[in-house]
């Protein structure tokens, strides 16, 4: 209890605690209660927006069913005309609702992400064969490096990887070779060094023997002004 300053009187507040539980327990009623209002109104609202875009006659939404193959839509860092980079293939690995679902990775660390269906592109169906041509095919998709050979392996293996993409491809150059290339430009930038310090050497030789004349910086003026004038 509290104690008054003046009169000594003891008072007793056991009802506070009490009150305060009871006012904490109509606070969360009516915190559930806006909640509640706030996600069914959101709700509505986007199954009311859903079906506008499903009533339009170009937008078709993809269903994708579990083990299909797809091609992931991500937004690049600095876009030009393109907002989207498509990307893998990647299989559906779990599916949260038709417009919800999760995918992995088809190479290492197979790591999986929860994606909204459109950003999703049908690649192919689950009955399709992971081999070794469409996994190097997937580590080149996903911002990896592929060689000519092994593109041309995955082109006739699964002619549907060229859907929808535009392919670059790269050699690959071993360790070695870009060492060799480096050692042979320092060879020719020091055979070349030593050529120019040889010529100069040279010159200076020959000007000591036959004690060459050089036109004085004068002279050389003069004459200028002569051909000028």
């Amino acid at each position: 209890g509290f104690v008054h300053p003046r009169t000594k009187k003891v008072l007793t507040v056991d009802w506070l605690s009490k009150a305060r539980q009871k006012h904490m327990a109509a606070l969360r009623q009516a915190m559930e209660n806006m909640h509640r209002d706030v996600a069914a109104r959101s709700e509505k609202l986007r199954q009311q927006a859903r079906g506008r875009r499903e009533n339009k006659a170009h937008v078709r939404l993809a269903k994708f069913a579990l083990g299909d193959f797809v091609l992931l839509g991500k937004i690049i860092k600095f876009p030009n005309k393109l907002a989207l980079n498509w990307k893998g293939p990647y299989r559906v690995s779990r599916v949260d609702s038709d417009y919800v679902m999760e995918v992995q990775q088809l190479v290492k660390p197979f790591t999986t992400s929860v994606h909204h269906a459109s950003r999703l592109k049908f690649f192919s169906d689950a009955a399709l064969d992971v081999t070794d041509a469409l996994v190097d095919y997937a580590a080149f998709g996903d911002e990896g490096f592929l060689s000519r050979g092994s593109f041309e392996r995955a082109f006739r293996a699964h002619p549907k990887i060229k859907h929808g993409l535009k392919v670059t491809l790269f050699k690959k150059k071993s360790i070695d070779e870009k060492k060799s290339k480096a050692r042979q430009r320092k060879q020719q930038r020091k055979a070349t060094r030593e050529a120019l310090q040889a010529m100069v050497g040279k010159a200076v030789r020959l000007n000591s023997e036959h004690q060459l004349q050089l036109p004085s910086p004068a002279s050389v003026g003069l004459t200028k002004k002569r051909i000028q004038t």
